[in-house]
């Protein structure tokens, strides 16, 4: 023991990657890799890092041994693997305490285990290992172990119940052991011991070796993994259907599939030829030709590879090439606040696929298009009448009938005037003429904002001037009084956004439009 003790002074860690010594077969045991280390003195932890990254679905076994004057805490790794114990613990005639721990089905990638004992041990020596094969739900088929003096070193018996188990060894000697006949070394560090052998039939088994003085040895059977071939393919997938959503598109869907292991997905056929895997219950199929008839077919298919009959064919016939054009446009109204200028909005269209944009025409000639329900129209001559209608068009070209006709007069060209008191301050004049001016005014504040066409517009401003009224005052924004505030009668917002910013084109070539019948009338 003195001997043995006295060796842990120096941090040494040795690694072995090693292969089997037997063949390796797609239904065998395989050792990946094992790594040791040991701690520089007292310590309570140590940790290992593997050296390449493990596979999902491996198995670990950490195998370690440490001085009497602490007990194991506990055993993780970096993947949060659950470490579980084997057997039980053993102690050498010179006091090493030896442990096996074992985590099944890995979640795998870059792994660093850790032990930790309850209070300082003198030393740590530490063994880690991955084989892949094992079974992921229970490998440990059967477990032994032992420990006794100087030269042949046995673990005891352990019987095997199945072909294909490893025996892994695990020996501590107080001075050092050697792997015994049969066996393959997967790690001799710090002359301890790490060994497996591979077990043909079940029968009883025990893992062996040689020591210079007294020793323990720990033997794990590790269960094979036993593979079942899948032939079996799913079930045919039921209630096809193919339903055409526009003139380029298809969508099927059908009932899931059934499988003895599971459905992995499916394949769609149009026309007999594969055109998609998928695995929703569901696809689109697009880019296809107006007015055509096609076929479609399923299949599902699992991990193995099976692959189920074809259903029952859907067809559905994609719809004919677009004819129908938007419908008119309406409510077409506007104003000139500018000589130069005219200020139209109108409602938008409707269409069975989807209005492109708009076009404007003057006095019957188009002279300009909009993708929205506004169009400002320039270079105009000054206080001259000019006569709108708009229409709509689609994509495939199909054009609306024209909206009802709308006929404004620009603004005048002469200098407009304002109101002023007069030099005795008494009185109201204008202020271009200098002439006193009487105002007899009404106070309709909402009429640009509750009527939405300009022919109401224009019966209330006859009536008023009719009545001897030359004024009235209106409200061109307003919260709470209208409906559907602040929305206008033609439910567009005053700004498109935050207030006093992006003024919306369409609410104030309403509020224009009313202005000049007013300024006309």
């Amino acid at each position: 023991m003195q001997g043995k003790q006295s060796s842990k002074g120096l941090i040494r860690i040795a690694l072995l990657v090693l292969s089997l010594s037997w063949s390796c077969q797609a239904s065998s045991i395989s050792s990946i890799q094992t790594i040791a280390a040991t701690t520089t003195g007292t310590a309570s932890t140590l940790a290992l890092s593997f050296p390449k990254n493990t596979t999902a679905g491996n198995l670990i076994l950490v195998a370690f041994d440490f001085d009497t004057n602490a007990t194991p805490s506990t055993v993780t790794d970096s993947q949060g693997n659950v470490f579980t114990q084997v057997g039980s613990q053993l102690t050498s005639p010179g006091g090493a305490r030896s442990r096996v721990y074992f985590a099944q089905n890995i979640k795998g990638g870059p792994d660093t285990i850790t032990v930790t004992l309850s209070a300082n041990s003198a030393w740590i020596e530490l063994y880690v290992s991955e084989y892949s094969g094992a079974s992921s739900v229970s490998p440990i088929d059967s477990q032994a172990g032992a420990s006794g003096s100087a030269n042949n070193v046995s673990s005891g018996v352990a019987a095997t119940t199945q072909a294909g188990d490893v025996i892994y060894g695990y020996c501590v000697g107080d001075w050092a052991c050697t792997v015994g006949s049969g066996f393959t070394a997967r790690s001799t560090f710090d002359n301890n011991l790490i060994e497996d052998q591979p077990a043909a039939n079940p029968g009883n088994y025990a893992a062996t070796a040689s020591a210079t003085r007294g020793w323990t040895m720990q033997l794990v059977a590790l269960k094979l993994a036993t593979t079942t071939v899948d032939t079996t393919p799913p079930s045919v997938p039921a209630n096809v259907s193919a339903s055409a959503v526009s003139q380029s598109q298809i969508n099927v869907s059908w009932n899931p599939s059934t499988d003895n292991v599971g459905v992995t997905g499916y394949q769609v056929f149009r026309n007999s030829i594969q055109i998609a895997t998928t695995t929703a219950t569901s696809y689109p199929d697009s880019n296809l030709a107006a007015s055509t008839t096609y076929s479609y077919t399923v299949t599902a298919f699992d991990a193995a590879g099976n692959v189920s009959a074809q259903s029952t064919a859907a067809i559905a016939t994609t719809s004919s090439t677009d004819t129908t054009p938007p419908s008119a446009p309406t409510n077409l109204t506007g104003g000139s606040t500018v000589s130069s200028q005219v200020n139209l909005s109108w409602s938008a269209s409707t269409d069975n696929v989807g209005v492109a944009g708009y076009r404007v025409s003057r006095n019957g000639s188009q002279v300009g298009t909009a993708s929205g329900t506004s169009f400002t129209d320039t270079g105009l001559a000054a206080s001259t009448a000019y006569s709108y209608t708009v229409t709509a068009f689609d994509g495939a070209g199909n054009v609306s009938a024209p909206s009802d006709q709308f006929s404004v007069t620009t603004a005048s060209g002469q200098s407009a005037y304002r109101l002023q008191l007069s030099p005795d301050r008494k009185y109201l004049v204008n202020s271009t003429t200098n002439q006193p001016v009487f105002l007899t005014g009404d106070a309709p504040q909402l009429l640009s904002l509750q009527l939405s066409s300009m022919n109401d517009v224009n019966s209330y401003l006859a009536d008023r001037q009719s009545r001897g009224f030359n004024a009235i005052w209106v409200i061109a924004i307003d919260q709470l009084d209208q409906d559907s505030a602040p929305n206008d009668a033609n439910g567009n917002p005053p700004f498109d956004g935050p207030w006093f910013t992006n003024p919306d084109p369409a609410y104030w070539a309403h509020q224009d439009a009313v202005i000049q019948a007013a300024a006309a009338a």
